[in-house]
């Protein structure tokens, strides 16, 4: 099968770029005794060579598991009654997925000559020590790792992944990179392609959708350029905006809700939006001229976040055609089967 659109919408996936997993053991009880090259189902370790293909690559069950149960934790919150059989499936697809875009991680870093090797072996074997030595005991260090779903295979591995990633985007986006910007030149980006915006939010549900539309348009009304600030302060739901003089920066794709960013780009600086209703709040916004010294003072984050945005989306574009074969085992599989 081909991997579908679906991926844009999963929060695991569309939001961020990949993030690192730069482990921060702690001393914590191990759940179960997931053994190498094993899924642990209904209580037993079935050895299985791999979960997955994604363009006809292998997924280890050690790392099939470990995405598996890291991300069902991210969605529960530790509540068991969140797993309806929609979200249960859905799970294995984010899974599925967000497994493709590490896969894609390392096809594109093979691009550039990057790939698995004496380097990366070393540097895991590296961060492996160190880790290990924060720890009283070998037996603390391997309960550290079975609570966070690893064992020492899987870590090393994960190691050697985070070692690809980090030497790709060096590539990507350090001195001379493909995508490297000098940071005169990000300021006039920000100056031509992104739009400045503090805004106003009132949420609601299917409950209450009516009198919070009315309480919206009524504030919409109100707005003026003078009272803008005052009105957000003290009517705002989403707190981001509060007492914020500087507001927002967005760029194009920067957020997944289209009606938000379709209605800020339509504004002209400090002009005043009319309603905008999105999936799951009415908006109010202004559009603010940018600021050359907050960009300058603010610029390596706003950097990191830009060249995040173009990592993210290169990993997603080179996922959107790949395809899936699925081991026998995996219809086993499911949130109260693996463990």
């Amino acid at each position: 099968m081909l991997l579908s659109n679906s991926m844009r919408r999963l929060r695991s996936i569309a939001a961020v770029a990949l993030c690192l997993v730069i482990l921060c053991l702690c001393a914590c009880s191990a759940e179960v005794a997931g053994e190498a090259g094993c899924l642990f189902l209904n209580g037993e370790n079935v050895a299985v060579d791999w979960v997955l293909k994604i363009n006809g690559k292998e997924v280890s069950a050690d790392t099939y598991r470990y995405q598996f149960l890291t991300m069902r934790d991210e969605n529960d919150e530790g509540d068991e009654n969140f797993w309806t059989d929609e979200n249960a499936a859905t799970l294995k697809e984010q899974v599925t997925e967000f497994v493709a875009l590490l896969v894609t991680v390392e096809e594109l870093a093979a691009d550039y000559g990057i790939v698995r090797g004496a380097e990366s072996a070393a540097y895991a074997e590296q961060e492996f020590l160190a880790t290990q030595a924060g720890f009283a005991s070998e037996e603390e260090f391997h309960d550290a790792m079975a609570g966070l779903y690893m064992n020492e295979t899987s870590y090393k591995y994960q190691l050697e992944s985070d070692y690809l990633q980090m030497q790709l985007y060096s590539t990507l986006f350090g001195e001379g990179g493909r995508y490297a910007l000098s940071n005169e030149e990000f300021v006039e980006l920000v100056r031509s392609d992104y739009v400045r915006v503090r805004y106003l939010a009132i949420n609601y549900d299917a409950s209450n959708y009516a009198e919070k539309r009315a309480h919206a348009e009524n504030l919409a009304q109100m707005a003026t350029d003078e009272n803008f600030v005052e009105l957000v302060n003290q009517y705002s739901e989403e707190k981001g905006m509060v007492s914020n003089p500087d507001g927002l920066y967005l760029r194009a794709g920067m957020t997944t809700d289209a009606a938000f960013e379709s209605a800020s780009f339509a504004l002209e600086e400090n002009e005043i939006s009319g309603l905008v209703e999105t999936d799951h709040a009415f908006y109010v916004i202004k559009r603010l001229a940018p600021e050359t010294e907050y960009i300058e003072q603010n610029i390596e984050d706003m950097i990191s976040d830009y060249y995040g945005s173009i990592f993210s989306q290169l990993l997603l574009d080179a996922a959107e055609g790949y395809t899936v074969e699925y081991a026998e085992i995996f219809d086993e599989i499911s949130v109260s089967t693996m463990g």
